[in-house]
């Protein structure tokens, strides 16, 4: 399968495991493993994420959901790890086991990162399937675990922001972001708003802040599009903590000026309310604001209806809103009566002017008394995305969770992923404390249609798990630039699920992302082509090409490595959906003649007389021979060099990382490898091709550097 898992273990001493599920709604189907890309959380209260713990204590544990059979099966699986120091640190427990007919399995793989330093360490889980009476498969699910030291790190509880208006109707409500410290120590973050079309509608307070591995800070983000034409505007908000690696990390904010004639509907908060009290009582009030956008006034009428139970909540009178005085409803919850359980209801909000009703889920969870409850599964609910919701695509969906157990209780630590329809990746939502977890989606379908938006919630101990989700639709969004799913690749490999490394040639696949076709005319290699700009780690990347499907650039050799970063597409004032990008020191990958990422390799032959060609099938290399390898990814080099730029002739920039080559699974020396002088993005890894090494056609190369290894090429020997 492709995807995988990216887990992260950071140095913080406090407690709590990770788990990450690899399943989706209803069941897997067509025969492919739900490959969820996320991460345990490295939260405060995560106890397994010491690496310096004793062995045994510092455990995650993976969870990957078969596919249904449709006959009896058996599987079995073996994790092997590509770069371990010693002995593999995942490890499946029960490796073989039956799959019944008409049914799934689930297998557990156990991740130890104790005694391993901070780094990125690559493993796989082979799972072969063996249907009775059929041809046996395996699927493939790679994993991936970040070791970090014990410092602060920054985190965001979304990445994304809307807010939409009418034209003379005012400014929409101010909205605000929570900026967590997921690893140890304190941050002081500054903020600073950007508008990518230039302008001053955004704006944020306070302009800095603090936050520690147990409290949050928060910023206010306001916009104000007092003299803005009708349309969309981009901007963003940069948050920089000095003392984080992963320090900027940025919130994308969209606002929609609509014309004085639209009439949209009303923008109701939260679009489910969840009411529990562990031990029992009367649950405190609480209120939904029905904010109105338009310039029109709406009258609001409330109905109420239960699923279970009758006449459990009550609601204040409806009322007027207008664009400058939101009404706030209030909801009560009286539980007497009511037996243990989980009790839904609805409050229906009838608009009279345009005679539509908008829906509010309320959701009560009666537990037993006091000490007399022990729960058995998860509530998630999204609090913020209403049925028949509509997303966007290329604009932020902001998303908001609550999460309890059946007796009532928050869950504060564990796992929450959000899921959607279509390829857009799994987000790992952030706690915000009192069961509330918050993320961003960021829509990169290109087809308008029917959608929906998931949630899985885990808790680790007790080892309960939940899922919820709503469906809705998916608008277009015909000139706004998207990144595909999946798009952001190393350009000479074309892998999209590989971290990506200092001085990588990558490409960006997509649409609209730029204005026509514009190559780079000479080096050094602009940072603006075609109005299209390309941001990573709050650096501006050089580019070789710019089109309205494809981006080709370099990353900088300076940007910090063993972190998630963000990259932004801008073009013309208008920011693509935010990609997460997981760097790391090295990630070779090899040219091929064809540009497929496969096949025979863009590797030069030079003989001891001075000879250089091509090699192919047709001319092969021998014994004596040096090879010129030509890749990507190969990391930091000496002397330091600017990405973009023509690399030196004098002296030759060497790689900082020491390189390996193997050539039919022999190891070869590397007598040089590092830049090719006067190109920008292009390595060479230079080697003599030893003896006895079988002749062919195809004989595989790999290229390794900091415990990465590139997918192999093929190179012809005689």
């Amino acid at each position: 399968g492709a995807g995988g898992a990216v887990l992260t273990f950071d140095g913080s001493s406090s407690g709590g495991a990770g788990v990450v599920k690899f399943d989706g709604p209803g069941g897997a189907s067509g025969g492919a493993v739900y490959n969820l890309t996320a991460r345990v959380p490295s939260h405060a209260d995560c106890s397994l994420c010491n690496p310096s713990a004793a062995s045994g204590t510092n455990t995650a544990a993976i969870e990957i959901t078969l596919p249904p059979e449709s006959v009896a099966a058996t599987y079995s699986a073996t994790a092997a790890c590509l770069n371990a120091p010693a002995a593999c640190w995942i490890v499946v427990p029960t490796p073989s086991g039956a799959i019944a007919a008409h049914s799934g399995a689930a297998i557990t793989a156990i991740v130890d990162p104790h005694g391993l330093n901070p780094g990125l360490y690559s493993a796989n889980v082979a799972v072969t399937i063996a249907p009775a009476g059929a041809k046996s498969g395996t699927l493939n699910v790679p994993v991936t675990i970040l070791v970090t030291p014990a410092e602060p790190a920054l985190t965001l509880s979304q990445t994304g922001l809307q807010f939409q208006t009418v034209s003379g109707a005012g400014g929409p409500a101010t909205q605000s972001i929570s900026i967590l410290n997921t690893g140890t120590g304190s941050l002081s973050v500054s903020a600073n708003a950007v508008t990518a079309g230039g302008g001053n509608w955004l704006s944020v307070s306070p302009a800095s802040g603090a936050a520690t591995a147990s409290t949050l800070a928060q910023a206010q983000i306001q916009v104000n599009p007092s003299g803005l034409a009708p349309g969309l505007y981009s901007g963003r908000v940069d948050f920089a903590a000095p003392s984080a690696l992963n320090s900027p990390q940025s919130a994308e904010v969209a606002l929609t000026v609509l014309p004085s004639t639209a009439a949209p509907g009303p923008v109701i908060s939260p679009a489910a309310l969840v009411f529990a009290v562990p031990g029992g009582g009367n649950p405190a009030p609480q209120t939904v604001q029905i904010a109105n956008p338009s310039g029109k006034s709406l009258t609001v009428s409330n109905k109420l209806s239960f699923a279970q139970g009758n006449g459990w909540f009550t609601v204040s009178a409806g009322g007027t809103v207008t664009s400058a005085q939101p009404l706030t409803e209030t909801i009560s919850v009286n539980p007497a009566g009511l037996a243990p359980g989980v009790y839904l209801g609805t409050l229906d909000l009838h608009i009279a002017e345009t005679n539509t009703d908008n829906a509010v889920t309320v959701m009560l969870v009666a537990p037993k008394s006091a000490g007399s409850c022990t729960p058995t599964q998860l509530l998630p609910v999204f609090t913020n995305l209403a049925g028949a919701f509509q997303a966007t695509a290329g604009l932020p969906m902001p998303l908001q969770a609550q999460v309890v157990d059946d007796c009532g209780k928050a869950l504060n630590s564990g796992s929450v992923t959000a899921y959607f329809g279509g390829t857009d990746t799994p987000v790992a939502l952030a706690p915000l404390g009192n069961g509330q977890w918050s993320g961003t989606w960021m829509p990169h379908g290109i087809a308008a249609g029917p959608t929906w938006a998931g949630v899985i919630a885990t808790s680790f101990t007790p080892a309960l798990y939940g899922s919820g989700g709503v469906t809705g639709s998916l608008a277009d969004s015909p000139n706004a630039p998207l990144v595909s799913a999946g798009g952001l690749v190393n350009a000479a490999s074309l892998v999209a699920s590989e971290p990506l490394a200092p001085g990588s040639y990558i490409s960006i696949f997509g649409s609209n992302l730029a204005d026509g076709a514009t190559p780079a005319g000479a080096l050094p290699f602009p940072q603006n082509l075609g109005g299209t700009e390309v941001l990573l780690g709050g650096e501006l990347l050089p580019l070789e090409y710019a089109g309205a499907d494809q981006i080709n650039a370099i990353v900088p050799y300076d940007v910090a490595v063993n972190t998630f970063q963000q990259l932004i597409v801008e073009r013309d004032g208008v920011y693509a959906p935010l990609e997460t990008v997981l760097l790391a020191p090295a990630q070779p990958a090899v040219f091929t003649q064809d540009q497929s990422g496969k096949g025979a390799g863009a590797i030069m032959v030079v003989r001891a007389d001075g000879t250089q060609f091509l090699n192919t099938a047709a001319s092969p290399a021998g014994a004596g021979d040096a090879l010129v390898i030509y890749c990507t990814g190969l990391g930091a080099v000496t002397p330091a060099d600017s990405a973009g730029s023509a690399a030196p002739d004098s002296p030759l920039a060497s790689t900082s990382n020491p390189v390996t080559v193997t050539i039919g699974g022999t190891a070869v020396q590397a007598f040089f490898a590092g830049l090719t002088p006067g190109y920008a993005g292009l390595y060479q890894v230079n080697v003599i091709v030893p003896p006895g090494i079988p002749a062919g056609s195809s004989v595989p190369v790999v290229v390794s550097a900091a415990g990465a290894s590139s997918p192999a090429v093929t190179v012809a020997l005689q």
